[in-house]
């Protein structure tokens, strides 16, 4: 890269505009201040939740019927809830399938 300064009549060379627009932002101190690790997230959420240090919070399944309802494949092959509950459940329901 070159770069022509008309204003103070110069040409800058590729390492020295670099080094210019490097300085202008030190990514290395605000890298030091704001990098949050794993860890540092983990034990914020444990703090939030009041679990102990080995503790682990359980994730709780939803029940068939909810998955059911908040499935987006239904509309999208052109089924509703009620086309799911009078005919394909039935069917299997039957083994009719």
């Amino acid at each position: 890269m070159l770069l022509v300064d008309t204003a103070m009549g110069s040409v800058v060379e590729d390492h020295e505009l670099k080094h210019e627009m490097a300085s202008l932002r030190p990514c290395s101190e605000l890298l030091k201040t704001s990098v949050r690790t794993l860890q540092d997230i983990h034990l914020a959420y444990q703090t939030s939740k009041n679990l102990s240090a080995g503790e682990v919070q359980l994730i709780q399944h939803p029940s068939e019927n909810e998955l059911i309802h908040r499935d987006r494949r239904l509309p999208m092959f052109g089924y509703s809830l009620e086309d799911l509950n009078l005919l394909i459940l039935p069917m299997v329901k039957n083994k009719l399938v």
